[in-house]
């Protein structure tokens, strides 16, 4: 094709394309302008990244189907250029014989091609170029309007219900009985006193809730007030961990002892502490360091030196110090004696002690399970048990892998209650059914209570005392 065809030609392309760019892009950003508005109204869950692909793919195929409708293919440019031109079929003539060389249609060509030379590019009139423009112009302003439209905010989840909460007289009841409970024990005076001010306490402040979250926190914050005021009151759970970590296996052996419940099984553990260390190689040596280890607990347990244990703790402490001093002044046989005194002075005065310390200790849970029972709780309501934690206990801390250990494990030392039976019996104190694991710490309180009052014979009391340490020793998990 000559020079004339090809300046029309290259015309029709550059506009086929303009025509088709623009409506591309025009449908393009409408498209995403409108989903980007819907997405900022939170109409269509759809991300503003998912809107502009959506967009410039609806822009690509409408700008691919105009292209392909507007392409300035030979015949269709021909017969535009006839009409618009009026070249009287030239064109068409032209394109019809390009082929044939003779004369004639040579000359043809050439005329007809001189002809669109010299013709004007302007004469051959593009349509709807303006339409396209206008197009585009009003989606640009389309996706102005999109961003500068606000985003609605999402609405505020709604505040929790809280349900409601009136103390009623079952519950003021059952708290009045426990308070009445604590009362009527024989705690410790201070931890009596203690705890029957946190429950009357919370009683009165039940008495004014009025919200189910507000009771929940007032009973949680009574428990751990409870088992606070049973940690000062038993020393136990503070000696055992510094007496546990330390260097010497006599410390820890002795707070195993301490952990047992049985008063012989006690004897029997203090006894053979004594006789291991009076057969230690380095007699001297084992009780010195023992006494520098009690010593070292009694400065750092934090317990008052009024507390009956720590008491007994400072005389053992002293009086293996005292026999330390004098052996090079004395003979060997006469420290062992002295040693096997100061362990069984130990025991009887340990013992008392202790006795009234387990008491405390299985108050203070009969006052925290009684409390979650009463009002509806789980102990997963408390702080920490999310984690695992439970209420620290005596015994609570890491014991070594000691292969030669002689003392058994006791009671106090898990604070896990194993019971062989949940059978559910008769509690004449509330005059309903229960099952034994919720009532077993106040069995074990009263009895506890009789015996230091003297009110049973050695013979039953041994009995009683037995039959409670089986059912609160670790050994009963299998």
């Amino acid at each position: 094709m000559g020079k004339g065809y090809q300046k029309f030609r290259q015309r029709m392309l550059r506009a086929s394309l303009w025509r088709s760019i623009l409506p591309g892009v025009s449908l393009a950003l409408a498209v995403f302008a409108v989903l980007f508005v819907l997405y900022k109204r939170m109409i269509l869950p759809l991300s503003p990244l998912a809107a502009a692909g959506i967009g410039a793919g609806a822009g690509l195929v409408l700008a691919a189907i105009l292209f392909a409708a507007l392409f300035p293919y030979k015949k269709r440019l021909a017969r535009k250029l006839d009409r618009e031109l009026c070249m009287r079929e030239g064109v068409q003539t032209m394109l019809a014989f390009a082929d044939r060389q003779d004369d004639i249609m040579v000359l043809q060509r050439e005329q007809t091609d001189q002809k669109l030379l010299a013709t004007p590019q302007k004469k051959l009139k593009i349509k709807h170029v303006w339409t396209c423009v206008i197009c585009f112009v009003l989606a640009i302003g389309l996706t102005v309007t999109a961003f500068a439209i606000p985003a609605k905010q999402p609405e505020p989840p709604a505040p929790p219900v809280d349900p409601p909460f009136s103390l009623d007289e079952w519950e003021a009841v059952a708290l009045a009985d426990l308070i009445r409970e604590v009362q009527q024990s024989t705690m410790t005076e201070s931890a009596k006193v203690q705890t029957v001010d946190a429950l009357q306490a919370l009683l009165d402040a039940l008495r004014e809730t009025t919200t189910q979250s507000r009771m929940k926190s007032l009973v949680v914050d009574t428990v751990m007030q409870v088992r606070a005021i049973s940690d000062s009151v038993v020393t136990l759970r503070s000696f055992a961990p510094i007496l546990s970590a330390g260097g010497s296996p006599y410390a820890r052996d002795l707070i195993r002892a301490m952990e047992i419940r049985d008063q012989a099984a006690f004897s029997e553990a203090m006894d053979k502490i004594a006789a291991s260390i009076n057969e230690d190689e380095e007699f001297d040596v084992a009780i010195h360091v023992l006494s520098e280890e009690l010593k070292m607990a009694l400065r750092n347990a934090g317990a008052s030196d009024q507390d009956p244990l720590y008491i007994e703790l400072e005389r053992l402490a002293n009086t293996l110090a005292n026999v330390a001093a004098k052996l090079q002044d004395y003979t060997l046989t006469w420290g062992r004696m002295q040693v096997t005194d100061a362990f069984g002075v130990a025991y009887t005065q340990m013992g008392k002690a202790l006795v009234q310390q387990r008491y405390d200790a299985d108050m203070s849970a009969h006052v925290e399970a009684r409390l979650l029972e009463i009002f509806g709780l789980s102990v997963q309501d408390l702080p920490g048990q999310e984690q695992g934690e439970g209420p620290q206990t005596p015994g609570d801390y890491e014991e070594d892998d000691d292969d030669d250990q002689t003392i058994t494990d006791g009671g106090m030392g898990s604070g896990e209650l194993i019971l062989g039976s949940q059978d559910v019996i008769y509690d004449p104190t509330r005059e309903d059914y229960v099952k034994y694991s919720e009532v077993i710490h106040i069995y074990n309180a009263i009895f506890l209570e009789h015996k230091v009052d003297g009110a049973l014979s050695e013979e039953v009391a041994e009995l009683i005392e037995a039959y409670f340490a089986a059912l609160f020793s670790p050994s009963n998990k299998d």
